[in-house]
């Protein structure tokens, strides 16, 4: 409690910096993350907006209900006392308009018709977008992502513990593939050995679908799992990731089955080189561009520039799986300790395979830490 007690002022104050009388917080099965990351509810079915004022208690809306109850859909898990529950259109002939809910709570947080940031507002309906136009009235809705994602950037010793949980859930499931890999096994199976190794490690759940597939297919990187049958000399690619108390991991491992040929090592090679590069130099202060065209300048010295991914890198990733740091190039953007991204810069050959290593990585005050730790390899 003392940790969400400590987000919602920061929150408040970042919202006093830029004048917003509110804060209204989207989250639904797409992304979860921002409601999750003020609330602690996971929205998997329906839609919930968290309603953040400069006073008074936060209010949560929903219909993420299922069974006419919402106690089915965990709304007991939520750290705010203030819930607004109403049943999803799909359940129930008249459902109520959880935009009504809104408007109702922003008129009693002395809101309505004020300046209200809207958070995760790409993820937000037409309809729904349409519905509180209207019945917001004056109120004036301001973008708000960027206000809030800032906010949250640098996670607390707690958050760093769950993180460091859900990579080491995730990594089990790559050395689970990477113990089980061999010729006739089919990219089904392997991806079964994978989820079942991340939920015995703990994991709530799988944070994507997992991305398993071997051959010439590997150059199309995150693919469904399919019956093919693994053969010797294919390069495979596994890419997974686990949940652990609503904060997300993403791990990747390339390599090839049997004996790899000179192509295949060569890129393999550049690829583990690429990202330990890039851990070896990420530290407080560092700029993400410097780092990006670190990854660049050792994938055109071995021939790679054109099959490099600039713009693959990574990602930053806590309750959602884009979050900053933004490691896009360009970005002239400094690191800063408590920091996480997962970090990915790749090789992909179209029709040969790709090559990649992917970490959860914390920027630590003396430099970079990964919190994955499933073993590197260049074959099975």
């Amino acid at each position: 409690m003392e940790e969400y007690e400590d987000r919602v002022a920061r929150l408040r104050q970042a919202m006093a910096a830029e004048d917003l009388d509110a804060l209204l917080i989207y989250g639904g099965p797409t992304d979860q993350g921002y409601v999750r990351w003020i609330s602690n509810f996971p929205t998997f079915f329906g839609y919930t907006f968290v309603l953040l004022g400069r006073q008074g208690d936060p209010i949560l809306v929903t219909n993420s209900v299922m069974h006419s109850e919402p106690m089915h859909t965990q709304i007991w898990t939520t750290w705010i006392k203030d819930i607004r529950w109403g049943h999803h259109p799909a359940t129930v002939r008249k459902a109520e308009n959880i935009t009504d809910f809104v408007r109702d709570g922003l008129a009693e947080l002395g809101c309505l018709g004020g300046k209200v940031g809207l958070v995760g507002e790409r993820g937000v309906t037409h309809w729904m977008m349409t519905d509180l136009v209207g019945r917001l009235g004056a109120t004036q809705m301001v973008p708000a992502t960027g206000l809030f994602v800032h906010t949250k950037r640098i996670r607390s010793p707690r958050e760093i513990e769950y993180l460091r949980q859900a990579a080491q859930q995730a990594s089990r499931g790559l050395d689970a593939v990477m113990d089980q890999v061999r010729p006739g096994l089919s990219e089904y199976e392997l991806a079964g050995a994978a989820a079942q190794a991340i939920f015995a490690a703990g994991a709530q759940e799988l944070a994507f679908p997992p991305a398993v597939t071997a051959g010439p297919r590997t150059g199309l990187k995150h693919s469904y799992p399919t019956g093919r049958k693994v053969e010797e000399g294919d390069m495979f690619f596994v890419d997974l990731g686990a949940v652990c108390q609503g904060y997300l991991s993403d791990v990747c491992r390339t390599f090839v089955v049997g004996r790899p040929d000179a192509t295949q090592r060569k890129m393999q090679e550049t690829a583990l080189l690429m990202e330990e590069s890039f851990i070896a130099h990420a530290r407080p202060g560092a700029r993400i561009c410097d780092l990006q065209r670190l990854c660049e300048d050792i994938a055109a010295k071995a021939g790679y520039a054109d099959y490099y991914y600039p713009t693959g890198i990574g990602h930053g990733i806590a309750t959602s799986i884009a979050e900053i740091p933004v490691l896009f190039p360009d970005n002239e953007a400094q690191l800063e300790a408590g920091m996480t991204f997962a970090l990915e810069p790749m090789i992909v050959v179209e029709g040969l395979g790709s090559s990649v290593y992917e970490d959860v990585i914390l920027v630590a005050e003396n430099g970079a830490e990964p919190l994955s730790d499933a073993r590197k390899v260049i074959a099975c």
